[in-house]
């Protein structure tokens, strides 16, 4: 799962994507793997195919796309994240950010959303994160349970203990982002 772009597909949700491939291109069986992804996770994109074209721009959908992408813009802030990952390596996505995983290895998943001084959020295979939106919130809804948010930190960083999430940090021996484990770390050196 470390460099397999499927595997992250849904991550495109967060930014305005556009998927380019040339027909005749020896590359285009992994725009189609691709394509077939973002279909089935419903990720919306502009996807261009050039006709008659290989591993290259054709000017006419070059010049489509210049204009596409100029008008397009990712916001600044956004009030939804969707955030896919297996890895504490690459663990954070806008506001949120994953710090322990139950499973290594295994596909993490943070879907949240920002409304008002609320946060909606659900979770798959995460041990422990760090929520730091952009406004004070009050209430915390995750995984069916609510939280009161008392205070008025920027960051809020919360722990699942079984099913039950609280308020703090893990503490003890855990995976955390910098500290993955010796294979990975010396393969990878520090983040």
């Amino acid at each position: 799962h470390f460099y397999d772009p499927i595997d992250y597909a849904e991550n495109a949700r967060n930014l305005p994507l556009f998927h380019y491939v040339g027909d005749q291109d020896t590359f285009v069986i992994q725009h189609d793997l691709m394509e077939k992804r973002l279909s089935e996770t419903s990720t919306p994109r502009k996807s261009v195919v050039a006709r008659g074209v290989g591993h290259r721009y054709e000017p006419g959908a070059l010049k489509t796309l210049v204009t596409e992408l100029g008008a397009a813009v990712r916001p600044a802030q956004a009030d939804n994240v969707d955030f896919v990952t297996y890895t504490l390596r690459w663990n954070t996505c806008r506001w949120v950010t994953i710090t322990g995983q139950t499973t290594g290895w295994k596909r993490t998943a943070v879907k949240a959303s920002l409304s008002a001084d609320t946060i909606h959020v659900s979770t798959e295979n995460v041990a422990a994160l760090q929520l730091h939106p952009e406004k004070s919130v009050t209430k915390i809804f995750i995984d069916g349970q609510t939280l009161s948010v008392s205070s008025k930190s920027r960051v809020i960083s919360m722990k699942r203990q079984g099913a039950k999430w609280s308020f703090g940090q893990r503490s003890g021996l855990w995976k955390s982002p910098g500290v993955q484990g010796p294979i990975e770390d010396a393969l990878f050196g520090p983040v």
